[in-house]
């Protein structure tokens, strides 16, 4: 094994290296929320892929604002193979360019992005110089600050066209799984449609050193 590949794979990247790809850690997962301020609709999709000594798995999420819309709030494991940037089976693929769920026929996601804001900075990513770092427990980018979106969603008994929604992305991954110690936020939708606001912390540690 090349010291590169081993230095990715304790999750670090260097600088300007790609963020978005797999680094072969414990768990990464990736994230998209659709926005579109008039109506007031925020759909969220995410795909977690967990490595574990009896195999890899996905945990997939699909969920719908306002909460007294018909839109399930849907979660399944299922077993991955990796293409690209992230596929589960035939439950969900995903990419910079595309975003495709099927979790039943009352909770699916068919959605193409026209990136229009990706994070501005190529030396660091969300992580900042602490990307570089490896074996952290957790690391975080949110690669695309703003994006249009194109297509629809199935949410229980109503068919959303998302045409035109604010895209918003991020990854987030770590040697060890999910953090114990995570909070996160992220808003779109202002009147300025380049605006976006998003925000991550937590414990992150390496062996015997912490720091919040």
């Amino acid at each position: 094994m090349s010291l590169l590949r081993r230095y990715r794979e304790g999750g670090a990247t260097p600088p300007f290296g790609d963020l978005l790809t797999a680094h072969g850690g414990a768990m990464e997962g990736y994230f998209w929320r659709f926005t579109q301020p008039d109506s007031g609709r925020v759909v969220i999709a995410l795909c977690g892929i967990n490595r574990a000594p009896d195999g890899n798995w996905a945990t997939l999420g699909l969920a719908a604002h306002p909460a007294d819309s018909s839109a399930p709030r849907r979660t399944r494991r299922a077993p991955h193979i990796r293409a690209g940037w992230v596929l589960a089976g035939s439950a969900f693929s995903g990419g910079a360019d595309r975003v495709q769920m099927d979790l039943g026929r009352d909770a699916q996601l068919d959605v193409r992005i026209t990136p229009i804001l990706p994070w501005p900075r190529r030396r660091f990513g969300g992580s900042s110089v602490f990307q570089s770092v490896p074996e952290l427990n957790q690391y975080w980018h949110p690669w695309l600050l703003g994006g249009r979106a194109e297509g629809r969603a199935v949410l229980g008994d109503e068919v959303w066209e998302l045409d035109g929604a604010q895209v918003y992305g991020e990854k987030n991954w770590g040697r060890g799984g999910f953090p114990d110690s995570w909070w996160w936020g992220q808003a779109q939708g202002f009147e300025d449609p380049s605006t976006c606001v998003a925000f991550a912390g937590g414990e992150i540690h390496t062996g015997p050193c912490a720091r919040p």
